[in-house]
């Protein structure tokens, strides 16, 4: 859509909620969870262009953490119970879910499934977390829906979107469901409490 983050060129420029470098801090964060992870399961929509780059890069930060990387997908919400129950049955430590349109939408149904398969679990969408989740962490939607009016009111007044650099976030968001946490029998570290953005009781 656009030729680089400092020159768009063409008629597009906005936020970009950075979720495809996230892998490496999810993988960093669910390692504090549960300090025994060797194994990571990822749930991912392989329909969805924009969740590819994000799977490449989840896959090869779990790699460069020297973990066992397996992959699951969904295209469908009738298929999210048979994914998750194959990642289950694979064994892993953690479940990593790729945030999409898919995993998004139904955040409540990947939240229970995980849950339901004693699958810690890590999205890079915030509302994960309040959809009983354990761990969401990423960038602060608020944040970008103010700095978007910034963009609409320039290009009202006769910027060319062409020349306005495209912005990443710069505040990320950690958010961890302590109900979701006493389900799965996990104690969260102080540490990670210390630093998260919400708790949920």
């Amino acid at each position: 859509m656009i030729a680089s983050l400092a020159r768009p060129g063409g008629n597009t420029t906005g936020l970009t909620d950075q979720v495809a470098e996230l892998g490496e801090k999810e993988i960093q964060i669910i390692r504090e969870v549960v300090p025994r992870t060797r194994r990571v399961s990822v749930l991912w929509n392989d329909s969805h262009s924009g969740a590819v780059g994000t799977f490449e890069q989840t896959r090869a930060a779990a790699a460069k953490a020297g973990l066992d990387v397996t992959a699951v997908t969904a295209r469908h919400p009738d298929d999210l119970e048979a994914a998750v129950a194959k990642a289950a049955g694979g064994k892993p430590d953690a479940l990593i879910v790729i945030h999409d349109v898919l995993t998004t939408n139904h955040r409540v149904q990947v939240a229970r499934l995980a849950l339901k398969y004693k699958l810690p679990s890590i999205c890079a969408s915030s509302p994960y977390a309040d959809a009983g989740g354990l761990i969401a962490y990423a960038s602060s939607l608020p944040g970008l829906f103010k700095r978007a009016a910034i963009f609409v009111d320039r290009i009202f007044r006769g910027a060319k979107p062409a020349e306005i650099p495209v912005e990443q976030p710069t505040v990320f968001l950690l958010r961890i469901n302590l109900k979701a946490a006493r389900t799965l029998g996990l104690t969260i570290p102080q540490s990670l409490l210390l630093r998260a953005d919400e708790v949920i009781q």
